[in-house]
């Protein structure tokens, strides 16, 4: 796809929310191309596949925080690990050594109960 073929395929992109679905180079092609169609970033909607290369580039995320940044994640108040927060939650707890009842790794967004233990 070109941002041509983009171009072409939107009719009305002033009134228009777009919603993206793919691998994350694709969002990053399309979000640039959208910007420079002048289509607000708040009209533009991606399903989550895959952690975002860039975190501190999202519209919500903290000025003042770097990815860098270590955060502690307590587990139920019982068990602590350090994560820096550029890290998806999903990868800092599979490398803290839980393993996860969840079908993210697989396409499928379920989760079912005792979702994590190690």
């Amino acid at each position: 796809m070109s941002e041509r073929t983009a171009y072409d395929a939107i009719d009305r992109y002033d009134s228009t929310t777009y919603y993206l679905c793919g691998p994350t180079a694709m969002y990053d092609f399309c979000l640039d191309a959208l910007q420079r169609l002048d289509v607000a970033r708040r009209r533009v909607r991606y399903e989550a596949n895959g952690p975002p290369t860039e975190p501190q580039r999202l519209p919500d995320w903290p000025s003042q925080l770097s990815p860098a940044t270590t955060i502690t994640v307590s587990i139920n108040g019982r068990d602590k690990f350090t994560a820096p927060c550029g890290e998806p939650l999903l990868n800092s707890l599979e490398r803290a050594g839980y393993q996860l009842e969840v079908g993210c790794r697989s396409g499928l967004a379920r989760r079912r109960p005792g979702w994590a233990h190690r």
